[in-house]
């Protein structure tokens, strides 16, 4: 209650009290006028006092409401402050709880990308130098906390070298805002070690302090095995492990970089696997595989951790011998690895083995450049093969041999320019029925006049015909002349079938039957007045496209001969697949048959088989009389030789064939 209102109350009770004495008064007690005057006028100053109290009380009231209007104003506006901080704060409340959620959420998907990323923390305090790592880092390493802290702090969990280098990228970081970022290997727990991803960047306070480095590592060790891997798969061989051809040239250029800088002697070695086709097709891909395995491992085994041994392809072999002394020490590795590679070794219970070819070349004396050096070794290798096809054989390469190699190469010019003037000529040399003695046909011999009458021999300039690629052309003329000199006789009335030699290249890359059928069909000739004398060589390079042919030409008539029989070592495992009907001898066994026994005893073998299998047996190379008649002893069917006859030109021919063979003591010369 206010104090203007409290005042009014307090007067209306005065008046109220004196009206309530005034009405108690009887007239009796009212003694006299002046009395009454006394109270009307203490009445009209009481009612004059009550007005100038009213008064008062008005002017106090109004202060009074003014000031309570001013009061609620201020009330109000306090409200309305205290409403709009209010907000404020519901909205700071509101902002803080979002931040929290969105803060929470910002961890939850920062610990998902760690968990994601494999990673694990740690730091290190650039002023102690105290290391800080995270449980998770710690499992990485298959480690304790407190041994990964260990470990990190002196740096001995780094694998090799890794550990300096880090400690140096490490310093150079807290030194300045370099980013540290490398792979290295750890040592997890004591198991092998393991490629990381190591990431650290320091932080410093804005007076340049560094204060703390901190990173990450990221286990990747699948993926650097995965790209080791592809490396190795890029640079080695699938089937040996050892070099590929990309990483033999890499480590061929590096030689001759290091030859050149520091005066190194080093050799490259050829090597090449003989007949190697032979044994797939014996004895199946299977044990080709495991022999050059077999020839791969042996070589490592000669050579040093700083040699290099590479497959080049097929049966292809390189190696590069660093740092040679002496030429010693390259013909005893040379005789290391053909002595290990030439044991044999057993696939599918068979006991599989192979001879070898190799050829040395040597920095710089044998070629100034790489390619040339590898040339170089190539000829020497092509050299030894060529010598002891049947044998390994190593072959050192000498400027020497360059020079046989320009005088092959002008022997197949000469061959070239020969067959261009139709300098080449056929003489035939008979058969003769051993009982009869009467000619059974004759086997066409390809001959090369000189200018003084002799003959260059056919051993001479045939293997440059066969190695210069002119051999099918060669071969072909002689298919086309034998069944065009067989025509003539033919129509002579003289039935003198003539045998041809067949080259294994011809079976490689000729359609054989379609020469022989042009030949019969354009000199009208039948089929039967042909025959082809083969090699083992030709069975063996493809044996599947050589009975092919083979069945081919028989159905034309041709008759199909083994030449050379008994000097190959996988002759019986071919013969029955073969449409074959005669048998030759060779001349190294009946020209022993009298004086060798053994040589008698395989002669003997032979000619039981053939009659065994159905064919016909031809002895070569008769010079004797004596030799005849153990012939007919074991029902020999035909033979050739100086005993009856040198080859002849076409033009003799009929003449011996009109009469029987009569023996006499020119005729039983021994000859070449």
């Amino acid at each position: 209650m206010n104090r203007h209102l409290t005042t009014k109350l307090a007067f209306n009770s005065c008046e109220h009290d004196y009206l309530h004495e005034m009405k108690k008064l009887t007239p009796q007690q009212l003694k006299s006028d002046e009395e009454n005057l006394i109270l009307k006028r203490q009445l009209q100053r009481q009612k004059k006092a009550r007005k100038q109290a009213e008064s008062i009380l008005e002017e106090k009231s109004y202060e009074l409401y003014q000031t309570n209007q001013s009061l609620q104003e201020s009330i109000a506006q306090l409200d309305r402050r205290v409403d709009e901080r209010t907000q404020e704060l519901r909205d700071a409340k509101n902002l803080s709880e979002k931040n929290a959620q969105d803060l929470e959420k910002s961890n939850k998907r920062f610990e998902l990308v760690l968990e994601a990323s494999k990673a694990g923390l740690w730091e290190i305090n650039c002023e102690t130098r105290e290391v800080r790592c995270s449980e998770r880092l710690a499992n990485m390493f298959h480690l304790s906390l407190t041994e990964a802290t260990e470990k990190l702090a002196d740096l001995s969990i780094f694998a090799g070298e890794n550990g300096r280098e880090v400690k140096a990228r490490l310093n150079k970081a807290m030194a300045s805002e370099t980013t540290v970022d490398l792979e290295c290997e750890i040592a997890v727990g004591n198991g092998p070690a393991r490629w990381f991803k190591l990431n650290a960047r320091t932080h410093f306070d804005t007076n340049g302090k560094a204060l703390w480095l901190a990173g990450a590592f990221v286990d990747i060790n699948e993926r650097i095995e995965i790209a080791l891997s592809a490396q190795h798969m890029a640079t080695h061989d699938n089937l040996t492990n050892i070099a590929n051809r990309a990483l033999f040239n890499k480590r061929m250029a590096e030689a001759h970089e290091a030859s050149i800088r520091s005066n190194e002697i080093f050799s490259i070695i050829i090597l090449d696997l003989n007949a190697f086709k032979e044994v797939n097709d014996e004895h199946g891909h299977q044990a080709g595989d495991q022999l050059l395995r077999h020839v791969a491992n042996n070589v490592l085994s000669v050579v040093q951790n700083t040699d290099t041994v590479a497959r080049l392809g097929g049966d292809e072999f390189a190696i590069i011998l660093r740092d040679i002394k002496t030429v010693d020490y390259v013909t005893a590795v040379c005789q290391k690895i053909i002595y290990r590679c030439g044991k044999k070794i057993t696939c599918n219970e068979a006991q599989v083995g192979i001879c070898i070819s190799m050829g040395v070349a040597t920095y710089p004396n044998d070629g100034a450049t790489t390619s040339e050096l590898i040339r170089n070794a190539d000829l020497a290798m092509y050299h030894a093969k060529k010598n002891k096809n049947s044998q390994s054989a190593f072959h050192i390469f000498s400027h020497e041999l360059v020079a046989d190699i320009q005088q092959a190469r002008a022997m197949r010019l000469a061959i070239k320019e020969g067959m261009k003037k139709q300098e080449f000529i056929l003489h035939y040399q008979p058969k003769y029925n051993v009982e009869s003695n009467r000619i059974l046909g004759v086997e066409a011999l390809i001959r090369w006049p000189r200018a003084d009458g002799s003959y260059t021999p056919p051993d001479e300039f045939i293997p440059h015909a066969e190695e210069g690629g002119l051999i099918n052309e060669l071969s072909e003329w002689i298919i086309n002349e034998g069944c065009k000199q067989a025509a003539r006789w033919f129509r002579q009335g003289l039935e003198i079938p003539v045998a041809i030699n067949l080259s294994p290249l011809q079976f490689a890359e000729q359609n054989l039957p379609n020469i022989f059928y042009d030949a019969l069909r354009r000199n009208n000739l039948p089929g039967t007045m042909i025959g082809v004398e083969i090699t083992e060589n030709c069975v063996i390079d493809d044996l599947y496209r050589t009975t092919h042919q083979l069945s081919l030409l028989r159905a034309l008539g041709i008759e199909v001969s083994i030449d050379d029989f008994g000097t190959g070592y996988s002759s019986l495992s071919y013969l029955h697949q073969l449409p074959i009907q005669v048998i030759k001898i060779d001349r190294s066994f009946i020209g022993q048959v009298t004086d060798n026994p053994e040589s008698a005893t395989i002669a003997d073998a032979i000619i039981k088989l053939s009659h065994a299998l159905g064919a016909t047996v031809v002895a070569e190379g008769v010079e004797t009389e004596e030799q005849l008649v153990w012939l007919k002893e074991r029902k020999c069917e035909a033979a050739q030789g100086y005993y009856f006859s040198p080859a002849l030109p076409a033009a003799k021919i009929p003449t011996l064939a009109s009469v029987t063979f009569q023996a006499s003591p020119k005729d039983s010369r021994q000859a070449g």
